[in-house]
């Protein structure tokens, strides 16, 4: 299995870059792991899709207004799928989200 790690920066509403992002991942017959939210200024969202489909999810999210950096070499190939994480950091000049964590332990 391959791993592609794509980082954003974007002036973008965090919760726009989200759902165009999923969208994409989504249309190109992948599917998302898990994601986490760091406040409203940074987020992570892992996924898996078809090996034959990087490049054109890739395409996909440039089309979207998104400038992409990359870590390592792109995976390539026809078979089997590989995995993903994109590192999105928002930039802009809201204050910090407050949520409430419940007590645990």
């Amino acid at each position: 299995m391959t791993f592609l790690r794509i980082n954003i920066i974007t002036t973008m509403n965090r919760n726009q870059a989200i759902l165009v992002s999923t969208d994409q991942i989504s249309r190109c017959g992948g599917w998302i792991i898990y994601h986490a939210l760091f406040s409203n200024m940074a987020a992570n969202v892992n996924f898996e899709l078809p090996l034959s489909n990087t490049e054109i999810c890739i395409q996909g999210l440039e089309a979207s207004g998104f400038k992409l950096s990359f870590y390592g070499e792109l995976p390539t190939g026809n078979e089997g799928n590989t995995r993903g994480c994109l590192s999105f950091t928002f930039l802009h000049n809201e204050i910090d989200l407050k949520r409430d964590v419940r007590a645990f332990g």
